[in-house]
């Protein structure tokens, strides 16, 4: 089982075994937000990356490292949603 707390903080520390942890965990859960607004898997695995990114930064900046998986989800749709296409 992943324990979210140590990788979420490992992540925030720079860990890149943390980061490929959270990567591979949230991968399938991401990746259907984005396939709900991509025309194709590619583009799809495109806002996955930006997406992810996004998460990144804004994990640095949480408070006490406390984020949820919700919060992944919440900011992968906003960005498919908008964010995206603004990029292009």
């Amino acid at each position: 089982m992943l324990n979210q707390d140590l990788i979420i903080q490992g992540c925030i520390n720079g860990d890149r075994r943390a980061q490929q942890s959270l990567y591979e965990h949230f991968y399938g859960k991401m990746m259907v937000v984005c396939m709900r607004y991509a025309n194709c898997k590619d583009e799809a695995l495109d806002m996955f990356q930006e997406a992810f990114i996004k998460v990144f930064k804004k994990m640095k900046s949480s408070i006490n490292g406390l984020f949820q998986q919700k919060q992944f989800l919440s900011i992968t749709s906003r960005f498919c949603s908008g964010d995206f296409y603004l990029l292009g």
